[in-house]
């Protein structure tokens, strides 16, 4: 008997489950000469009917093995609403990204920033209340902050603070975020609202009467600067002050004091026109009429308030009232001029009796002279009062006199010759 070769083995893909059913009922051969042939094996094998029950009766329903089994229908399902799909441009998309990533970074960022670097700081307390935090400074010391705040407000309101009963104290904190401090100058802002504290202002008087208050002598200084400028610009002024009592003390105030004014009102207030009296003596030359044009009044007023006539005749140093309407505070400026003079040549005569009486002659031309004289003026409010005054006089070239001999013969006795 001819032996035959084995199968090779099959090296399809795994058949389905109705395949391996197929292999599961086909009998197993005993022996080589049993197995089917290669072309033999690749043919269907007929399995025996299968036998399902009816719904109609006892009567199984046969069907051939090689025949498909029918595909059960589903029973249909309801039916949807079809979907309505919104289409977004590609760059919109986009552009969402980038925002929704540039948001993002930035509130982390903005955490690490806010949390992570925290740095240990200064806890400020005002009365037992915290009010802020500040960073760390090596020149502060915690133990005298009191001081340093009053040091602070000092040199920012330029006068002396006194805090009161009010306690400001200053102690370490740690890990306080850059968000949650405070500048100096907006801790110090803070204080100074939270609490009340007394500043020494200056109170001005005027002939021994209470006129203003004002902050700092910074102030009192801007007042005289801007009261005494419109007569001090002129470059012989040596001197201004003011022609009554003014007088500056320092008093201590709330900082709040509603009476408390600034520069500009003090200097309205004290610019206004009140009515005056001023005694003035007479110089040479003077007139009740060049008086009262001088001193913006009249001859009559000024009569009236020195108790004399109008026609009265004036002497050298007779004292008048002149009573005008002034500013409250007037403006007494001193001057120093230096003027040049001519000192004019005198002219030197000789009599000669050998020549006629008509006849001159000059032995010696003359020459004019000059010097320098320094006066003081003093004026008020811009209007001179009383004669210049000299301060110094030198003489800058000698006049030199002329000479000239003069005839002293008669001209009848020249005829007569």
């Amino acid at each position: 008997m001819e032996r035959r070769k084995p199968a090779l083995p099959d090296l399809s893909p795994p058949p389905r489950k109705a395949n391996e059913i197929k292999k599961a009922l086909t009998p197993v051969p005993s022996s080589p000469d049993e197995r089917p042939r290669r072309d033999e094996a690749s043919l269907p094998v007929k399995k025996r009917p299968q036998q399902r029950p009816s719904n109609t009766g006892s009567r199984p329903v046969t069907r051939p093995a090689n025949r498909p089994r029918p595909i059960q229908k589903r029973p249909p399902m309801q039916q949807r609403k079809p979907r309505v799909k919104l289409t977004v441009p590609p760059w919109v998309k986009r552009v969402a990204g980038i925002l929704v990533g540039v948001t993002a970074f930035s509130v982390i960022g903005f955490f690490i920033i806010s949390n992570v670097f925290a740095h240990n700081a200064i806890a400020v307390h005002v009365n037992g209340e915290l009010i802020g935090h500040i960073a760390m400074d090596r020149e502060l010391v915690l133990d005298d902050f009191r001081r340093y705040v009053i040091n602070h407000l000092e040199r920012h309101l330029g006068t002396a603070v006194d805090l009161g009963s009010n306690t400001i104290t200053a102690n370490y904190a740690r890990r306080i975020a850059n968000r949650d401090m405070e500048t100096i100058s907006d801790l110090f802002g803070i204080i100074a609202r939270e609490i009340d504290y007394m500043i020494a202002a200056q109170a001005i008087y005027v002939n021994g009467q209470f006129e203003a208050l004002v902050r700092n002598p910074g102030v009192v200084a801007q007042i005289f600067h801007d009261l005494t400028e419109n007569y001090s610009r002129h470059p012989d002024v040596v001197e201004t002050r003011f022609n009554a009592d003014w007088q500056v003390h320092t008093r201590f105030v709330d900082i709040n004091d509603p009476g408390i004014r600034n520069a500009a009102e003090v200097v309205n207030l004290l610019d206004r026109r009140v009515l005056s009296d001023y005694i003035y003596i007479v110089q040479r030359g003077d007139t009740l009429t060049h008086i009262a044009q001088r001193y913006e009044t009249t001859a009559a007023e000024i009569a009236l308030a020195s108790g004399i006539f109008v026609d009265s005749g004036l002497a050298v140093g007779q004292r008048l009232t002149l009573r005008t309407m002034q500013p409250l505070l007037p403006v007494v400026t001193i001057h120093e001029t230096a003027t040049f003079e001519t000192i004019y040549m005198i002219t030197e005569s000789t009599y000669d009796p050998t020549l006629g009486e008509s006849m001159i002659n000059v032995i010696q031309e003359g020459r004019d002279g000059s010097r320098s004289i320094v006066t003081r003026i003093t004026k008020i409010n811009g209007v001179q009062f009383g004669e210049p005054d000299i301060l110094e006089a030198e003489i800058i070239t000698e006049p030199i006199p002329r000479i000239v001999e003069v005839g002293s013969r008669p001209d009848s006795i020249i005829e007569r010759r």
